[in-house]
């Protein structure tokens, strides 16, 4: 028997079994090389834990640990994975009984078993992406900051409910992504801590009377310590769902800088254009520049919140979480590795991406965006109540609209006073046009964290802080998990003989 069925099963699965349940776990495909990474490194651990504390004879723990630290440095291509075989529990033991015979490589599975080696893999195995989706963020997140200093004076039209509403900065639209993405890493970051422990040897969910040292294997795994109870390190199903549901925030947020760009990008808007190197052209229509890089952000943002709504689906109500575990692979993987995927691609669109200055002023003097500040003018020089300068305003936009002109003058202003009965405002032409003119509108928004740019370069001197303070934690982690692979390689290869009983 290849599968190691064990002797309550009188043969072997049948043909449909192996291809339809067993070839649907995550093992030999290509894409599950992180998967095997980790499991490599677990059973390597394992092994050590086992021959350093005495619970396997001294040859047989020699010779496992041999064979695992081969793997480990080898990689997959050593072990000849099948996908009918199932999962890469039982392939690696197949393995390493080919190679050692059954009596010694049956002691790899010394307290433990399936229940809390798989979960231990999925775990380190989700370290690793998330790691990467964290590099990514942080490396979107500095050219971000960079692009928001370059454009603290760019003005352009702020928008709600797709009308312009006021004058903003392109570096201050850049900022609220800015904000976003730092508590998205941050997010991330801290879900990628609370799930660093170590579910190995809590057997198959209540413990083992095996004298195993779970504190050891945590230690060698690069892990803050075991989880603190068997049942929690084989049932929980958090720990796949969190960074997979931080993912689908992350690329929410992506998805409405790229729709935001995308309409930017059309003719009508002409406020931003990206290069030839990030076009794609029409195969029919010789004049079309097709932004197609935006909208690939966005494909993989919708399909991470697809991804999300699978992982929640395959959690259904049942105690054990084998279907997540063994079959909900492909949306977690593709989820983390979308994202990362996105945010690569979001950097390199935003080092690319050209904001056409003189395009967004001509769109910015059609909206009468500096209305508000123009009512807020009459309040403090006229003493006017703010519903009454806001209906002399309004009624003077709307004059200028019946006109057909799309200029608010201060004639304007003081005409509509007048028909509103208020008279003569006391204020000079020169104090109404400076809080029409736009440029006069970003610098009086110089409230805490408003778009004036002295306001916006004390903000993002914040941001550059906090991120720099996020990449030392992110390299603080990613030194834990090298010193960790340096320990299970030297423990492996040197055994201390002051552990070793």
């Amino acid at each position: 028997m290849t599968l190691g069925v064990g002797a309550i099963l009188s043969t072997e699965p049948a043909d449909i079994v192996r291809k339809l349940t067993f070839a649907t776990k995550e093992a030999a495909g290509e894409d599950h090389a992180d998967l095997f990474g980790a499991m490599s490194r677990v059973n390597l651990a394992h092994a050590i834990m086992l021959r350093e504390h005495g619970l396997v004879p001294d040859q047989a723990g020699d010779a496992l640990v041999g064979l695992m630290l081969d793997i480990f440095l080898k990689g997959r291509e050593i072990v000849p994975l099948k996908a009918e075989d199932g999962d890469l529990y039982p392939q690696i033991e197949a393995y390493a009984a080919s190679k050692l015979g059954a009596g010694v490589a049956g002691y790899l599975q010394l307290g433990r078993s399936r229940g809390d080696v798989i979960p231990a893999a999925m775990r380190l195995k989700l370290r690793i992406k998330q790691m990467r989706l964290l590099n990514a963020q942080l490396s979107l997140r500095t050219v971000l900051l960079d692009t928001c200093e370059q454009h603290l004076h760019t003005i352009m039209p702020a928008y709600t409910h797709w009308q312009q509403s006021q004058v903003m900065t392109v570096g201050h639209f850049l900022g609220r992504f800015a904000a976003w993405f730092e508590r998205d890493t941050q997010r991330m970051h801290q879900c990628l801590l609370r799930h660093n422990l170590s579910p190995l040897g809590s057997a198959n969910g209540v413990g083992t009377s095996v004298k195993v040292r779970r504190d050891v294997t945590a230690k060698l795994l690069g892990h803050d310590g075991p989880v603190p109870s068997a049942g929690d390190g084989t049932n929980a199903w958090d720990y796949m769902i969190e960074p997979v549901s931080d993912a689908a925030l992350f690329t929410s947020h992506l998805a409405r800088l790229m729709g935001n760009f995308i309409l930017w990008h059309t003719q009508e808007f002409g406020m931003v254009q990206l290069s030839d190197a990030f076009a794609t052209a029409s195969t029919y229509l010789p004049q079309k520049r097709n932004p197609e890089p935006l909208e690939t952000v966005k494909v993989f943002a919708e399909q991470v919140q697809g991804h999300l709504a699978t992982v929640y689906l395959m959690a259904r109500n049942e105690d054990w979480p084998h279907s997540l575990i063994n079959h909900g692979f492909q949306p977690i993987n593709q989820a983390l590795d979308l994202s990362a995927d996105a945010a690569h691609l979001a950097s390199a669109i935003l080092k690319d991406i050209r904001f056409n200055k003189d395009r967004m002023r001509e769109v910015l003097a059609q909206g009468f965006t500096t209305a508000s500040e123009v009512a807020n003018t009459l309040v403090v020089h006229c003493g006017l109540p703010f519903r009454e300068a806001h209906e002399i305003v309004g009624t003077a936009v709307r004059a200028c609209l019946d006109w057909g002109s799309q200029h608010l003058t201060s004639a304007h202003v003081r005409a509509a006073a007048v028909a509103y009965g208020v008279g003569d405002l006391k204020i000079s032409d020169a104090e109404l046009s400076d809080s029409i003119e736009p440029s006069g509108f970003i610098s009086r928004m110089d409230s805490p964290g408003g778009v004036a740019p002295a306001r916006l370069a004390e903000t993002i001197q914040t941001w550059r802080e906090n991120l720099e303070q996020d990449v030392i934690a992110f390299n603080t982690l990613a030194q834990q998990f090298d010193d960790a692979d340096a320990q299970l390689l030297e423990r492996a290869r040197h055994p201390s003989q002051s552990t070793r009983r």
